[in-house]
């Protein structure tokens, strides 16, 4: 295992021919990337839980588990990490099978390395993506907390409000479109938070 660097994104190439991996990992240190190299699937998890900022470059035909089911173990312990599938199978069912199950991209491997080539340009565009995704989240939970809380304080008052006596026609007219227009927003939000968990596939229907 190469010990990573203690600057910069971090690359976790999980690829089990030695002499792949340590072609990559020339390529990426030419480019600026810091790298991390496993040669199991169960490296690869152990390595993600350390916490750091990570893009994997992950290889199908592992030893110990199928690259997919690496692949699906990432996905379900964040969205956040994008996985580039890079494997010798020139497949676009196997290509279109890794992304639907969470993967961001997909690589082919070549005779004349010309995939090393490309690995940098994918993996600069992905963080660039890896971007979007997190402020999307951070939108979402700013939707979810700063938004909807309040909604509900407002719902809270407005019926303790109409349970006073006293309150004219016109009071209770005004007090109800004061629900009407919070009620409408929260459903703008619940909405919103609904097509991100979709978009996420955490979503589960019933």
């Amino acid at each position: 295992m190469t010990a990573p660097a203690t600057e910069g994104p971090l690359i976790l190439v999980v690829e089990d021919d030695e002499g792949q991996a340590r072609l990559t990992e020339r390529v990426l240190r030419k480019h600026g990337f810091r790298s991390q190299h496993v040669g199991t699937g169960a490296a690869a998890l152990a390595a993600l839980q350390l916490g750091l900022d990570t893009v994997v470059l992950l290889d199908l035909g592992l030893p110990d588990m199928p690259g997919i089911a690496v692949l699906e173990q990432i996905v379900a312990r964040s969205e956040e990490t994008p996985v580039i599938v890079v494997t010798g199978v020139d497949d676009l069912t196997v290509a279109v099978d890794a992304i639907r199950r969470g993967g961001w991209d997909y690589v082919v491997k070549r005779s004349d390395l010309g995939h090393l080539t490309e690995l940098p340009h994918v993996i600069r565009r992905n963080q660039d993506r890896q971007r979007l995704v997190r402020e999307r989240n951070l939108f979402r939970s700013m939707l979810s907390h700063d938004i909807r809380n309040p909604l509900n304080v407002i719902f809270n008052y407005a019926d303790m409000i109409g349970d006073e006596s006293g309150l004219s026609v016109g009071a209770r007219q005004l007090l109800q479109r004061i629900k009407d227009n919070a009620a409408s927003t929260l459903n703008l939000v619940c909405n919103f938070v609904e097509l991100g968990r979709i978009e996420g596939g955490t979503l589960v229907l019933d």
